[in-house]
């Protein structure tokens, strides 16, 4: 349950790993403000402690990512609003690199990768 609420915490905020990694207390800093928050994970076993605080840099990497393929997935779709072929071509290329990368390190899966990029490929060709 603790693990949830600061994944929720992540996406507002920087996380920065304290080196007190025995006691198991890591402090985040919240960009909006210089408060500090401390959050006690919950392991009583210093390789769970480990994996708790992996599950937490990768949960973040994995949020920028599926964030990245939403941004260039918008860019498509804004120049096949607009019916520039060129740049929706362009943009496409660069999404199917980004969706190819998240597929391959399983952020996404694979089929929604390919059935994402064959539906922009079908809107491409329509112009």
């Amino acid at each position: 349950m603790l693990l949830a609420d600061l994944q929720g915490f992540i996406a507002i905020c920087q996380v920065e790993l304290d080196k007190r990694v025995d006691f198991g207390i890591f402090h985040a800093r919240c960009r909006r403000s210089s408060e500090y928050f401390n959050k006690r994970i919950m392991a009583n076993i210093a390789s769970a402690a480990k994996r708790a605080r992996q599950a937490v840099r990768k949960t973040e990497l994995n949020r920028a990512l599926k964030t990245k393929v939403k941004g260039i997935r918008k860019q498509v779709l804004e120049a096949v609003e607009s019916g520039d072929k060129s740049a929706a071509s362009t943009s496409l290329n660069s999404y199917n690199s980004v969706v190819d990368k998240a597929a391959k390190t399983n952020v996404i899966h694979s089929n929604t990768a390919a059935r994402s990029k064959s539906k922009l490929h079908k809107k491409v060709a329509a112009i």
